[in-house]
């Protein structure tokens, strides 16, 4: 059995694998907005304070602000 995103049909193995894409792949997300004016799985995106570059997972912007350059200016 295989599990296809209704978004941008891309197929996967195991469910929970769906559902982190869902969460997690900005093209999807990006998909999700356009034909719904919403995210429709819960989605917390990460946004950096320095120059507002938005993330899908915490280690994501914390290894970004490892390298932010405008985090640097600002010091």
């Amino acid at each position: 059995m295989s599990f296809s995103c209704e978004y941008c049909e891309k197929e996967f193995s195991l469910h929970g694998n769906l559902l982190k894409h869902q969460k997690t792949t900005k093209y999807c997300i990006k998909l999700q907005k356009e034909k719904t004016n919403q995210i429709i799985v819960n989605c917390n995106l990460f946004k950096c304070e320095y120059c507002y570059k938005e993330f899908t997972t915490k280690n994501n912007i914390n290894r970004h602000y490892e390298t932010c350059l405008k985090k640097y200016k600002k010091r």
